[in-house]
């Protein structure tokens, strides 16, 4: 008969510790993250107002406008981090 013990078992996790754990550090700032809630709403009405014509261009407006309120809500931008900024104070930032 065949016996699985934990350190041969599939469903074992390793244990990792807090420090070690990887996570999204906030970069957005309160300020930016309005800015960029704004600049998403004003985009979707220039879309639904069609003063962007229906087409490609509103297609990329709608991406980007979808891509800054994601950006707000999780006060996280991977453009930010690849470039090493941060809009956010030190002590927001987990």
């Amino acid at each position: 008969m065949l016996t699985i013990t934990k350190e041969h078992s599939l469903m074992s996790v390793p244990d990792l510790h807090p420090e070690k754990q990887l996570y999204m550090k906030k970069n957005i700032g309160v300020t930016d993250r309005w800015i960029r809630v704004l600049a998403a709403v004003l985009l979707i009405g220039l879309i639904m107002s069609e003063i962007i014509p229906a087409g490609a261009f509103a297609i990329v407006a709608w991406i980007i406008a979808a891509s800054l309120m994601v950006t707000s809500f999780t006060s996280f931008s991977p453009l930010y981090s690849s470039f090493g900024f941060t809009s956010c104070p030190d002590d927001q930032a987990f």
